[in-house]
């Protein structure tokens, strides 16, 4: 019997985390079992806090999924979910940003920034909280958004008033990132109100945050992301401004200031505003949900671990979920293989053995026919696989004896 460990990440735009762990371990299973040689097999779906970040703790901490309607990233009323249960006796809710203020919910030529907003974020933090959450997890890759996080905090309750072109005082409905050089005041409700709690630090909030970007400046959320987000040169120098400006209101309301705190840039300044309003704390993402899933045990009980993603590259290795596993593994000296998509770190810089879809297929055939080709691979490579190889060949041997 060989206990194989299935850990990967997405292969993005065509396979997520689970459909990559369960396709290779039924195909290993599948070429082992002619041979006799048993595969006990467990699939784990890894997320840095991006796609698959609910969809991974909600199978292992059997999570409720509960569906709320919120503001969209565009101002219109969309459906979003969340999960939350009891963990270790804690009520803990996990949210996915991208789930209601993600950049995938908004057409490409409608992708504007100055038009966006987090606000259905806050909104699933309040009902969650609303619904008993005393610890949430806040998965946030992927935005749509560079409110500085202002959105999320309006969602939760905070009462902003905006200065309008005339002189006048209103508070929008929904702050976007146009509103935020424009911004009068800020402020947390009053003690008489249940929100007051959100911004008091009683709520345990945990970002899975996989960057260190800043909040402004040439690292910052405006610099470095907001073009991916439709912004140009023009639309970021406005973002800017207003990012600056509400770093100060920031630390006028909080005494925290974020201009230079390492993450806070993450999902257009939701971190940010996350981390001064409400005394959120950073951590890798990866680092949360291997901790929720148990993954060094499950590590140290597996005589074989296999992970990966679409793209094994340098920035895998930069903390992400892959490098991740592997550091895990090379620390219970338990044997790990990555297979992926494509594999950018052939020679020197590749410490583990690596399979890659392009080593068989071409990429068109690999992007089209994902699942099929991925099955092909392990198929093909099984007798490779460190622990395996020699069962496999000892079997084969076996049979052709007889």
């Amino acid at each position: 019997m060989v206990t194989v460990l299935c850990a990967f990440d997405k292969f993005k735009g065509t396979l997520d985390s689970r459909t990559c762990g369960q396709t290779t371990l039924e195909a290993l299973q599948d070429t082992c079992c002619p041979y006799d040689v048993p595969i006990d097999g467990s699939v784990v779906e890894l997320s840095d806090g991006g796609d698959g970040f609910l969809s991974a703790l909600t199978r292992a901490l059997q999570l409720t999924i509960v569906t709320e309607t919120v503001t969209g990233p565009l101002g219109s009323k969309i459906e979003a979910a969340y999960g939350i249960g009891e963990v270790d006796g804690v009520c803990v809710a996990v949210i996915e940003m991208a789930l209601a203020s993600g950049l995938a919910l908004v057409p490409l030529k409608l992708r504007n920034p100055l038009h966006t907003t987090s606000k259905g974020t806050g909104e699933l933090i309040h009902a969650a909280v609303r619904k008993g959450a005393q610890k949430l997890l806040l998965g946030v890759g992927g935005s749509a958004t560079n409110d500085g996080g202002l959105g999320v905090l309006q969602g939760m309750g905070l009462q902003i008033l905006v200065r309008g072109e005339n002189g006048d005082v209103y508070e929008p409905d929904a702050i976007t990132g146009q509103d935020l050089v424009r911004i009068a005041s800020i402020r947390i409700p009053s003690p008489d109100q249940w929100e007051h709690c959100l911004f008091e630090g009683r709520l345990s909030i945990e970002i899975a945050c996989d960057v260190s970007n800043l909040f402004v400046g040439l690292d910052g959320a405006t610099a470095v992301y907001s073009g991916q987000k439709g912004a140009t040169r023009e639309i970021q120098q406005t973002l800017e401004r207003g990012m600056l400006n509400l770093a100060q209101l920031y630390k006028a309301a909080s005494g925290i200031d974020i201009s230079n705190v390492p993450g806070t840039g993450a999902a257009g300044g939701i971190s940010g505003g996350l981390v001064a309003m409400c005394k959120a704390h950073l951590i890798r993402g990866i680092e949360i949900v291997s901790t929720m899933l148990d993954l060094p045990s499950r590590i140290q009980s597996a005589d074989l671990v296999l992970t990966g993603e679409g793209s094994f590259d340098d920035q895998t290795m930069q903390g992400k979920a892959v490098s991740h596993v592997i550091d895990l593994c090379n620390r219970y000296n338990v044997p790990v293989v990555v297979i992926c998509g494509h594999n950018g770190l052939k020679g020197s810089s590749q410490t583990v053995p690596v399979f890659d879809l392009l080593s068989m297929f071409p990429p068109e055939v690999a992007m089209r026919n994902a699942q099929a080709c991925l099955r092909q691979l392990v198929s093909a490579k099984a007798a490779e696989l460190p622990g395996l190889s020699r069962l496999l060949l000892s079997s084969n041997h076996c049979t052709q004896s007889h």
